[in-house]
C-alpha cells in the first residue's frame, strides 16, 4: 500500500531498529520511494560499523553504495586499532568524524533542556468495550497475574 506512492519525506524515529541491512524491515522501508529521508536515534553506533553503514546507506544509497568500500575504509583500520595498533587511532576517528559530520546532528539534553516546553501529563480515561472488559477480567483472574500483582515472580 505505501510503496506505490512517492513520498516527499520519510522520518524514522528509533532508527537503530533498522541497523541490520539483512532484515525484512530494513528492506521494506528501503523500497519506499522518498525524496528525503531522516533518521532519528540516540544511538547511531551501537555494536559495529556495519550497522552504521546500514543507516548511512538507507539515507543516501548513492553515496554509501558499497558496504565493502565502507568496511575497508573504516572497519579494517578499526580492527587493527583494537588489536593494538594505536597509531591508527586518531587518524581513523578523525576520518570517521569528518565523514559523519554532515549527516549527524547531536544534541545533549543539557544543551536543549531550557528551550524545551514543560512536560504536560494528561490522563484520559477511556471505557473498555465489552470484549476488552471480558479479556481484562479473564487476565486479571489468572494465578500468574495475581502472583505478579502481589509481588511474586
Amino acid at each position: 500500500m505505501f510503496k506505490w506512492r512517492a513520498w516527499q519525506c520519510l522520518v524514522l524515529d528509533e532508527a537503530h531498529n533498522i541497523k541490520n541491512s539483512k532484515s525484512l524491515r530494513w528492506n521494506k522501508l528501503l523500497s519506499l520511494r522518498t525524496r528525503i529521508r531522516l533518521l532519528l536515534t540516540g544511538t547511531p553506533l551501537q555494536n559495529n560499523l556495519m550497522e552504521l553503514w546500514s543507516l548511512l546507506y538507507f539515507l543516501m544509497p548513492s553515496v554509501f553504495s558499497s558496504q565493502d568500500d565502507f568496511k575497508n575504509w573504516f572497519n579494517d583500520p578499526m580492527s587493527a586499532m583494537a588489536e593494538g595498533a594505536a597509531e591508527y587511532n586518531s587518524q581513523i576517528v578523525e576520518k570517521l568524524h569528518t565523514v559523519l559530520r554532515p549527516f549527524i546532528l547531536r544534541r545533549l539534553k543539557s544543551e536543549v533542556e531550557k528551550q524545551m516546553p514543560l512536560k504536560l501529563e494528561r490522563v484520559i480515561f477511556c471505557p473498555l468495550a465489552r470484549i476488552q472488559r471480558n479479556m481484562y477480567n479473564q487476565f486479571i483472574r489468572q494465578k500468574s497475574t495475581i502472583d505478579t500483582l502481589r509481588g511474586g515472580s
